[in-house]
Protein backbone atom coordinates (compact mmCIF):
# COMPACT_ATOMS: atom_id res chain seq x y z
CA UNK A 1 0.00 0.00 0.00
CA UNK A 2 1.07 3.63 -0.31
CA UNK A 3 2.02 5.35 2.98
CA UNK A 4 2.88 8.88 4.06
CA UNK A 5 6.05 9.44 6.01
CA UNK A 6 6.03 12.72 8.01
CA UNK A 7 9.39 14.18 8.95
CA UNK A 8 9.35 17.23 11.34
CA UNK A 9 12.10 19.75 11.91
CA UNK A 10 12.12 23.03 13.75
CA UNK A 11 10.36 24.98 11.05
CA UNK A 12 9.61 22.59 8.14
CA UNK A 13 7.27 19.73 7.46
CA UNK A 14 8.37 17.36 4.71
CA UNK A 15 5.87 14.85 3.21
CA UNK A 16 7.27 12.12 1.00
CA UNK A 17 5.14 9.69 -0.93
CA UNK A 18 6.49 6.13 -0.89
CA UNK A 19 5.07 3.36 -3.07
CA UNK A 20 4.20 -0.18 -1.99
CA UNK A 21 2.76 -3.43 -3.45
CA UNK A 22 1.91 -2.41 -7.00
CA UNK A 23 -1.17 -0.42 -6.18
CA UNK A 24 -3.74 -3.30 -6.48
CA UNK A 25 -7.02 -3.68 -4.71
CA UNK A 26 -5.30 -5.32 -1.81
CA UNK A 27 -3.40 -2.10 -0.99
CA UNK A 28 -6.24 -0.89 1.19
CA UNK A 29 -5.43 2.83 0.64
CA UNK A 30 -5.31 5.71 -1.83
CA UNK A 31 -2.55 7.81 -3.37
CA UNK A 32 -1.64 11.44 -2.33
CA UNK A 33 -2.49 13.57 -5.31
CA UNK A 34 -1.51 17.07 -3.96
CA UNK A 35 -0.30 18.77 -0.76
CA UNK A 36 -1.28 22.42 -0.18
CA UNK A 37 -0.30 24.84 2.59
CA UNK A 38 -2.46 26.96 4.85
CA UNK A 39 -1.96 30.23 6.74
CA UNK A 40 1.63 30.88 7.78
CA UNK A 41 3.12 28.05 5.69
CA UNK A 42 4.81 28.11 2.33
CA UNK A 43 5.95 25.48 -0.19
CA UNK A 44 2.60 23.78 -0.80
CA UNK A 45 1.01 22.69 -4.08
CA UNK A 46 3.19 19.70 -4.87
CA UNK A 47 1.87 16.22 -5.87
CA UNK A 48 4.87 14.00 -5.31
CA UNK A 49 7.33 15.30 -2.73
CA UNK A 50 8.31 18.73 -1.41
CA UNK A 51 9.08 20.91 1.64
CA UNK A 52 6.66 22.99 3.64
CA UNK A 53 8.17 25.79 5.80
CA UNK A 54 7.07 28.74 7.90
CA UNK A 55 6.85 31.93 5.92
CA UNK A 56 9.08 34.83 7.03
CA UNK A 57 7.40 37.82 8.65
CA UNK A 58 8.40 41.47 8.39
CA UNK A 59 9.71 41.45 12.00
CA UNK A 60 13.42 42.24 12.35
CA UNK A 61 15.13 39.52 14.42
CA UNK A 62 16.36 41.22 17.62
CA UNK A 63 16.06 41.29 21.40
CA UNK A 64 13.30 43.70 22.41
CA UNK A 65 13.46 44.87 26.05
CA UNK A 66 10.32 46.94 25.67
CA UNK A 67 8.15 47.69 22.73
CA UNK A 68 4.91 47.24 20.79
CA UNK A 69 4.09 43.84 19.24
CA UNK A 70 1.38 42.50 16.86
CA UNK A 71 0.38 38.82 17.14
CA UNK A 72 -1.63 37.02 14.41
CA UNK A 73 -4.28 34.31 14.83
CA UNK A 74 -1.63 31.62 14.75
CA UNK A 75 0.28 33.19 17.64
CA UNK A 76 3.13 34.56 15.54
CA UNK A 77 4.59 38.04 16.07
CA UNK A 78 4.05 39.83 12.78
CA UNK A 79 5.18 43.32 13.78
CA UNK A 80 7.48 44.70 16.49
CA UNK A 81 8.58 48.20 17.43
CA UNK A 82 10.72 49.51 20.30
CA UNK A 83 8.89 52.82 20.31
CA UNK A 84 6.05 53.43 22.74
CA UNK A 85 5.53 57.11 21.97
CA UNK A 86 2.23 56.64 20.18
CA UNK A 87 0.75 54.47 22.89
CA UNK A 88 2.19 56.52 25.78
CA UNK A 89 0.94 59.77 24.30
CA UNK A 90 -2.63 58.49 24.63
CA UNK A 91 -2.08 58.08 28.39
CA UNK A 92 0.46 60.81 29.14
CA UNK A 93 1.71 64.08 27.74
CA UNK A 94 3.73 63.81 24.56
CA UNK A 95 6.83 65.01 26.47
CA UNK A 96 6.67 61.86 28.60
CA UNK A 97 6.55 59.72 25.47
CA UNK A 98 9.57 61.58 24.08
CA UNK A 99 11.40 61.04 27.37
CA UNK A 100 10.75 57.28 27.21
CA UNK A 101 11.98 57.17 23.63
CA UNK A 102 15.20 59.09 24.43
CA UNK A 103 18.36 57.01 24.04
CA UNK A 104 20.87 59.55 25.49
CA UNK A 105 21.06 62.04 28.36
CA UNK A 106 21.06 64.86 25.82
CA UNK A 107 17.87 63.46 24.32
CA UNK A 108 16.25 63.35 27.75
CA UNK A 109 17.27 66.95 28.48
CA UNK A 110 15.85 67.98 25.14
CA UNK A 111 12.57 66.20 25.90
CA UNK A 112 12.37 67.99 29.26
CA UNK A 113 13.63 71.29 27.81
CA UNK A 114 16.41 71.63 30.39
CA UNK A 115 20.07 72.62 30.00
CA UNK A 116 23.18 70.91 31.27
CA UNK A 117 25.40 72.73 33.78
CA UNK A 118 27.99 73.80 31.16
CA UNK A 119 25.31 75.52 29.07
CA UNK A 120 23.86 77.24 32.12
CA UNK A 121 27.23 78.57 33.28
CA UNK A 122 28.05 79.87 29.81
CA UNK A 123 24.63 81.44 29.25
CA UNK A 124 24.36 85.20 29.78
CA UNK A 125 20.60 85.25 30.29
CA UNK A 126 18.93 84.90 33.67
CA UNK A 127 15.87 82.84 32.74
CA UNK A 128 17.13 79.70 34.46
CA UNK A 129 17.46 81.44 37.83
CA UNK A 130 15.22 84.46 37.84
CA UNK A 131 12.66 82.73 40.05
CA UNK A 132 15.13 81.39 42.62
CA UNK A 133 15.59 84.63 44.51
CA UNK A 134 12.83 87.21 44.58
CA UNK A 135 12.24 90.25 46.67
CA UNK A 136 8.79 91.84 46.58
CA UNK A 137 8.11 90.06 43.28
CA UNK A 138 11.12 91.64 41.61
CA UNK A 139 14.45 90.28 40.53
CA UNK A 140 16.71 93.14 41.56
CA UNK A 141 19.32 90.67 42.76
CA UNK A 142 19.49 88.95 39.36
CA UNK A 143 21.82 90.36 36.73
CA UNK A 144 22.29 89.53 33.10
CA UNK A 145 25.81 88.19 33.55
CA UNK A 146 25.54 84.41 33.80
CA UNK A 147 25.77 81.97 36.69
CA UNK A 148 28.90 83.35 38.34
CA UNK A 149 27.60 86.89 38.58
CA UNK A 150 24.20 85.57 39.54
CA UNK A 151 25.65 83.84 42.57
CA UNK A 152 27.69 86.93 43.42
CA UNK A 153 24.57 89.07 43.25
CA UNK A 154 22.44 86.77 45.38
CA UNK A 155 25.13 86.94 48.05
CA UNK A 156 24.37 90.66 48.24
CA UNK A 157 20.95 89.82 49.65
CA UNK A 158 21.27 90.97 53.26
CA UNK A 159 18.95 88.22 54.47
CA UNK A 160 21.45 85.64 53.20
CA UNK A 161 24.46 87.06 55.04
CA UNK A 162 25.85 85.72 58.29
CA UNK A 163 28.18 88.67 58.87
CA UNK A 164 26.90 92.09 59.92
CA UNK A 165 30.19 93.59 58.71
CA UNK A 166 29.59 92.24 55.20
CA UNK A 167 26.00 93.46 55.29
CA UNK A 168 27.13 96.99 56.20
CA UNK A 169 29.76 96.90 53.47
CA UNK A 170 27.14 95.80 50.94
CA UNK A 171 24.98 98.72 52.02
CA UNK A 172 27.86 101.03 51.11
CA UNK A 173 28.67 101.94 54.69
CA UNK A 174 31.79 104.00 55.39
CA UNK A 175 34.20 103.33 58.23
CA UNK A 176 32.54 106.00 60.36
CA UNK A 177 29.03 104.89 59.42
CA UNK A 178 29.75 101.27 60.29
CA UNK A 179 31.29 102.33 63.61
CA UNK A 180 28.15 104.30 64.51
CA UNK A 181 25.92 101.41 63.48
CA UNK A 182 27.98 98.97 65.57
CA UNK A 183 28.16 101.28 68.63
CA UNK A 184 26.64 99.68 71.72
CA UNK A 185 26.00 102.94 73.57
CA UNK A 186 25.80 106.70 73.06
CA UNK A 187 29.38 107.27 74.21
CA UNK A 188 30.71 104.87 71.58
CA UNK A 189 28.59 106.56 68.90
CA UNK A 190 29.92 110.00 69.95
CA UNK A 191 33.45 108.66 69.79
CA UNK A 192 32.81 107.34 66.30
CA UNK A 193 31.77 110.78 65.03
CA UNK A 194 34.15 112.81 67.22
CA UNK A 195 31.40 114.48 69.29
CA UNK A 196 31.38 115.50 72.95
CA UNK A 197 28.55 114.79 75.36
CA UNK A 198 25.96 117.37 76.37
CA UNK A 199 27.35 117.96 79.88
CA UNK A 200 30.76 118.96 78.53
CA UNK A 201 29.22 121.26 75.96
CA UNK A 202 26.98 122.88 78.59
CA UNK A 203 29.86 123.53 80.95
CA UNK A 204 32.15 124.71 78.19
CA UNK A 205 34.60 121.92 78.93
CA UNK A 206 35.53 120.02 75.79
CA UNK A 207 37.74 116.96 76.09
CA UNK A 208 41.13 117.16 74.45
CA UNK A 209 40.27 114.26 72.16
CA UNK A 210 37.54 116.42 70.56
CA UNK A 211 39.81 119.41 69.95
CA UNK A 212 41.24 119.83 66.46
CA UNK A 213 44.98 119.35 66.03
CA UNK A 214 46.93 122.59 66.44
CA UNK A 215 50.28 123.14 64.78
CA UNK A 216 52.82 125.44 66.39
CA UNK A 217 56.59 125.76 66.82
CA UNK A 218 59.39 126.80 69.11
CA UNK A 219 61.72 129.18 67.30
CA UNK A 220 64.73 130.82 68.92
CA UNK A 221 68.36 131.90 68.71
CA UNK A 222 71.15 130.92 71.11
CA UNK A 223 73.86 133.57 71.14
CA UNK A 224 77.41 132.27 71.25
CA UNK A 225 76.18 128.72 71.76
CA UNK A 226 78.19 126.74 74.28
CA UNK A 227 78.43 123.01 74.71
CA UNK A 228 75.53 122.62 77.08
CA UNK A 229 71.86 121.63 77.31
CA UNK A 230 69.25 124.35 76.78
CA UNK A 231 65.68 123.94 77.99
CA UNK A 232 63.17 124.98 75.34
CA UNK A 233 60.05 124.11 77.34
CA UNK A 234 60.34 122.81 80.92
CA UNK A 235 56.81 121.43 80.93
CA UNK A 236 54.50 121.27 77.93
CA UNK A 237 50.89 122.29 78.64
CA UNK A 238 49.45 119.38 76.63
CA UNK A 239 50.80 116.28 74.99
CA UNK A 240 52.51 117.15 71.72
CA UNK A 241 54.08 115.43 68.76
CA UNK A 242 57.24 116.91 67.26
CA UNK A 243 57.05 117.01 63.49
CA UNK A 244 60.06 119.11 62.38
CA UNK A 245 63.49 120.18 63.69
CA UNK A 246 65.95 122.35 61.79
CA UNK A 247 68.66 124.95 62.42
CA UNK A 248 71.74 126.84 61.20
CA UNK A 249 74.71 128.70 62.68
CA UNK A 250 76.06 132.17 62.06
CA UNK A 251 79.60 130.73 61.85
CA UNK A 252 81.35 127.42 62.36
CA UNK A 253 79.57 124.14 63.07
CA UNK A 254 78.18 122.10 65.94
CA UNK A 255 75.87 119.17 66.73
CA UNK A 256 72.40 119.74 68.16
CA UNK A 257 70.31 116.94 69.74
CA UNK A 258 66.61 117.39 70.49
CA UNK A 259 65.17 115.50 73.49
CA UNK A 260 61.55 114.78 74.38
CA UNK A 261 62.54 114.80 78.03
CA UNK A 262 64.44 111.50 78.13
CA UNK A 263 64.99 110.25 74.57
CA UNK A 264 66.65 111.75 71.50
CA UNK A 265 64.03 112.82 68.97
CA UNK A 266 66.54 113.81 66.30
CA UNK A 267 70.19 114.84 65.76
CA UNK A 268 71.11 117.85 63.63
CA UNK A 269 74.47 118.78 62.12
CA UNK A 270 74.40 122.56 62.38
CA UNK A 271 76.31 124.56 59.77
CA UNK A 272 75.94 127.95 58.15
CA UNK A 273 73.43 126.38 55.77
CA UNK A 274 69.95 125.47 56.90
CA UNK A 275 69.68 121.74 57.66
CA UNK A 276 66.89 119.44 58.82
CA UNK A 277 67.15 116.57 61.29
CA UNK A 278 65.83 113.08 60.55
CA UNK A 279 63.39 112.41 63.39
CA UNK A 280 63.03 109.08 65.21
CA UNK A 281 59.28 108.40 65.09
CA UNK A 282 59.53 106.31 68.26
CA UNK A 283 60.30 109.41 70.34
CA UNK A 284 58.51 112.30 68.64
CA UNK A 285 55.69 112.21 71.24
CA UNK A 286 56.12 114.49 74.25
CA UNK A 287 53.95 113.74 77.29
CA UNK A 288 51.90 116.49 78.96
CA UNK A 289 54.41 116.75 81.83
CA UNK A 290 57.42 116.25 79.60
CA UNK A 291 60.20 118.74 78.80
CA UNK A 292 61.75 119.65 75.46
CA UNK A 293 65.50 120.28 75.57
CA UNK A 294 68.26 121.04 73.06
CA UNK A 295 71.82 119.83 73.61
CA UNK A 296 74.74 121.53 71.80
CA UNK A 297 78.05 119.67 71.38
CA UNK A 298 81.12 119.52 69.11
CA UNK A 299 81.09 123.30 68.90
CA UNK A 300 83.90 124.44 66.59
CA UNK A 301 83.34 128.22 66.94
CA UNK A 302 79.66 128.40 66.24
CA UNK A 303 78.72 131.85 67.43
CA UNK A 304 74.96 131.93 67.21
CA UNK A 305 72.59 128.96 66.60
CA UNK A 306 69.13 129.53 65.22
CA UNK A 307 66.65 126.66 65.63
CA UNK A 308 63.00 125.76 65.03
CA UNK A 309 61.00 122.89 66.48
CA UNK A 310 57.53 122.35 65.01
CA UNK A 311 54.86 120.28 66.72
CA UNK A 312 51.16 119.43 66.79
CA UNK A 313 48.88 119.09 69.83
Amino acid sequence: MAELVEIYSTNTLEIIESGGGGGGASDGGGTVTQVNTGTGLSGGGFTTSGTISLANTAVTPAAYAVGKFTVDQQGRITAASSSLSTEVSTLFDSDVAALLDATTKAGMRSALDVKNHATIEADTTPQYFENLVESNDTQEFITNSGLTNYLAQTSQNLADLNSSTTALTNLGGTTVGKAVFAATDAAAARTAIGADDASNLASGTISAARLPAVSDSYTGQIETAAEKTYTIDPRVAAARTISYFYGRSSAGACTAKLYNGTDVVGTLSVTTSSSTALLDSNYTAVAENGAITLQISSNTSAEDVVFSVEFTQ
